[in-house]
């Protein structure tokens, strides 16, 4: 997957992260100083192992359910541990 911002990459990274999917990003630092080069030089990538591409390509699709919220017993989601 590609992207033209850091903060959407770092996004997407964190989702697959927080789901035990090892991913890096490449090209990240081609926004920083000259941030219009971004799309020349094919963006930021977020890579993935290709054991792992199907289960990831569904979480950023927002089909794969959240494993966290799926195990929660009542009372876990109380706003007031924040």
């Amino acid at each position: 997957m590609k992207f033209d911002n850091n903060g959407s990459a770092y996004i997407a990274k964190t989702r697959l992260e927080s789901a035990g999917i090892h991913c890096m990003l490449a090209g990240e630092d081609s926004t920083g100083f000259q941030p219009i080069l971004t799309s020349r030089t094919g963006g930021i990538r977020l890579l993935v192992l290709e054991p792992d591409f199907e289960q990831a390509r569904a979480i950023l699709a927002g089909e794969d359910p959240d494993p966290d919220w799926e195990n929660l017993e009542e009372g876990e989601d109380d706003p007031e541990w924040f």
